[in-house]
């Protein structure tokens, strides 16, 4: 009897520590980490901000309210004939506005049917020089290509679901997408066919790399890549064969964010901070957008365009924005910002940084390096020699 009471307890006692087991692994704490592959990013010269003159009055602003029936704009594409593309996320629905002011419904979006262009959560969209255009749509099938006036042309199935799309002025296709081997992006010469390159890295452990390395890429006309991620304040440039030419601290560089599983499912920390909210290349310039993030006390910062040297990633000025941009491209001479009274659109050549100019050494703003979040490890060794070039 004793020992069938002791075998009892001993049962109890497993049973507790499986338990146990299960219910502790239910909720599970991740601290995403950069790959060790990785060169530590090294940090800016520059300790805190330059500001430029205002960017002005835009030339134009074409409204995205109610009126255009555009109630929440995401993201925004010049095609070649001038004209806008916006995804519309409310409407769901896919824009083309006319800077003269007429607007043309492409295709409709139906996340919960089947609508005539296929759309059901689009991603990205980029067009080629003929004017179509190519649609991330990872729930829709993967890779869409449609007609200027959105009739669906074919659609590629990739191995892995696409986040972000570029296209560098001879056609290669560049798409953000993370593979479980810890990729993170893809290059296609022919889309359809085998990529042409697989290349880079961010996050460590790979599977948490959906949310963590979510971003902006803009591709250079050197076919190469620049890369921003949305919660990590780094910005990196790869070479067309895809190898890394930099890692760099952004001006306010933001650790990974914390992530959570319970219950099988991942979510992000929602304080998370945001380092990037949109990027493109310009010239010898990338511009990237920082927002401005609500603090405790509620007060809003103002939002920046912040301008980086594309040869080495040197900060180099910035412009304090009256509104937030949500999404920014440049054609031409002609800056497009999405803002919350539309598409505003601004003279490029107001963001150049004249020859000599030293935007770094007596900053007209001075602002803690990592407001609010944890820096990133500083680089090792002698810190790269700022460049002199110029930026236009």
């Amino acid at each position: 009897m004793k020992e069938r009471a002791i075998w009892a307890l001993l049962g109890l006692l497993v049973l507790v520590g499986v338990v146990g087991g299960w219910a502790t692994s239910r909720t599970r704490t991740i601290h995403p980490r950069l790959a060790r592959e990785l060169p530590e990013p090294r940090p800016q010269a520059a300790t805190g901000r330059s500001l430029r003159p205002s960017l002005g009055e835009p030339l134009a602003v074409i409204a995205t309210g109610p009126e255009r029936g555009l109630t929440v704009p995401g993201r925004l594409r010049i095609v070649p004939d001038g004209s806008v593309v916006v995804v519309d996320y409310d409407d769901m629905r896919l824009e083309r506005v006319s800077t003269g002011g007429g607007s043309d419904n492409i295709g409709e979006i139906e996340p919960y049917g089947e609508a005539p262009l296929g759309l059901a959560n689009p991603m990205d969209l980029v067009p080629v020089p003929d004017g179509r255009l190519w649609i991330a749509d990872p729930k829709a099938g993967g890779l869409l290509l449609v007609a200027p006036d959105g009739t669906p042309v074919r659609t590629v199935v990739p191995d892995h679901p696409i986040m972000r799309l570029a296209v560098s002025p001879s056609g290669r296709l560049f798409a953000l997408t993370p593979t479980a081997d810890g990729h993170l992006f893809e290059a296609y010469d022919a889309p359809g066919a085998s990529p042409s390159a697989t290349f880079g890295a961010l996050i460590e452990p790979p599977d948490q790399m959906p949310y963590t390395t979510d971003g902006s890429i803009a591709a250079t006309s050197s076919g190469g890549l620049v890369y921003a991620p949305r919660y990590v304040g780094v910005l990196a440039r790869y070479d067309a064969d895809g190898s890394l030419r930099y890692l760099v601290q952004t001006l306010e560089p933001v650790a990974p964010p914390t992530l959570v599983r319970e219950d099988g499912r991942l979510r992000g920390d929602p304080e998370a901070r945001v380092a990037s909210q949109a990027l493109e290349v310009a010239g010898d310039a990338v511009l990237v957008v920082h927002p401005g993030m609500t603090t405790d006390s509620g007060e809003t910062p103002s939002a920046y365009l912040d301008l980086y040297s594309l040869e080495d990633g040197t900060y180099r000025a910035s412009w304090a924005l009256e509104r937030r941009w949500s999404e920014l491209r440049v054609a031409g001479d002609r800056l497009y910002a999405l803002t919350a009274r539309g598409i505003e659109i601004f003279r490029t050549p107001l963001l150049r940084v004249e020859p000599g100019e030293d935007t770094t050494a007596s900053p007209s703003i001075r602002e803690p390096a990592a407001r609010g979040g944890c820096p990133l490890p500083s680089a090792r060794g002698e810190r790269d020699q700022e460049f002199r070039g110029v930026i236009r």
